[in-house]
């Protein structure tokens, strides 16, 4: 099982040029992971993302404060995801 936070993706889908506000991408993110992939579920809500702490720029279309964080039960879907992601 390992634990992947909606922050980590967003951060992913800025760096490839997607400018879509965050609350759409983790609605988005959660549907995908939860109900699309069924590779896991929802752990921990509004958890600070790691560059929040480090003082580094977040917005609603920039990087995000807090994020879900999602405990992956079948990790051999992890590449799926990305795949799915490369889509957005």
């Amino acid at each position: 099982m390992k634990t992947i936070g909606a922050d980590e993706l967003i951060l992913r889908l800025r760096k490839n040029g997607n400018e879509t506000s965050n609350k759409v991408l983790g609605k988005r993110l959660r549907k995908t992971i939860e109900k699309k992939l069924k590779m896991g579920k929802i752990d921990a809500k509004n958890s600070p993302a790691e560059w929040s702490k480090k003082g580094r720029t977040v917005g609603e279309f920039r990087l995000p404060k807090t994020s879900a964080q999602y405990k992956i039960t079948d990790t051999d879907k992890l590449g799926k995801l990305y795949d799915e992601l490369s889509t957005w």
